[in-house]
């Protein structure tokens, strides 16, 4: 499962979600023998984006079922032609690149499968750029299944085309709902976690 699964479910309002939740329809449907969900992600530049991820991190990682994987994000730079005044200049554009993310998850399918993980891998993910895994784990073993969700408003023609079964997430609002966590967690007598303002629950446009 890759970061931006939860990212795009954010344009519905759904960040605070319990990712290996066994009463999720996305899982419930297909295995009730649901082993580990493994989550690629990476940390984020902005501090309080940073701050926020870390809490779904934490939150997550009280089950032993969330296995995560995390690549960085590196600073990139290129130059782009804008128009200043009458005449077009160059001008030096800086951003953040995700870096190692669709590589740990071939990877990880690939060896998951060679090792003989489980026989169902469960991709929540529409990145054409992995289905070549897909491939290579079909030839490895030909009888292990893939079962590709597809986050809202995204999709895979690639994918589709060598995944056992596909599922779309759009239109799925109360399954999101059912795998959201309580606003406050309590870890111990001294520690409790609470989802920040911006994820409320009770608030799906915060955007």
């Amino acid at each position: 499962m890759k970061s931006r699964f939860v990212h795009i479910l954010a344009q519905t309002g759904h960040r605070f979600l319990t990712i290996p939740d066994s009463d999720s329809c996305f899982i419930r449907t297909l295995s009730r023998d649901q082993n580990t969900v493994k989550y690629f992600s990476a940390v984020q530049y902005d501090k309080d984006k940073a701050e926020r991820q870390d809490l779904f991190f934490q939150a997550n990682l009280l089950n032993p079922k969330f296995e995560l994987i995390l690549g960085d994000f590196r600073k990139r730079h290129r130059w782009k032609r804008v128009k200043i005044g009458e005449k077009k200049e160059s001008v030096k554009i800086t951003y953040w690149e995700e870096k190692k993310t669709d590589v740990s998850i071939a990877c990880h399918m690939i060896r998951d499968v060679i090792l003989n993980k489980w026989d169902i891998s469960f991709l929540f993910c529409a990145d054409g750029d992995l289905s070549p895994p897909i491939e290579v784990i079909k030839e490895i073993k030909p009888q292990h299944k893939i079962i590709a969700f597809f986050p809202p408003n995204t999709f895979s023609y690639d994918i589709k085309g060598k995944a056992n079964k596909v599922i779309l997430l759009k239109g799925r609002e109360k399954s999101f709902k059912n795998s959201l966590f309580e606003n406050k967690i309590k870890i111990s007598d001294d520690y409790t976690l609470e989802c920040p303002d911006k994820w409320k629950k009770n608030n799906y446009n915060y955007l």
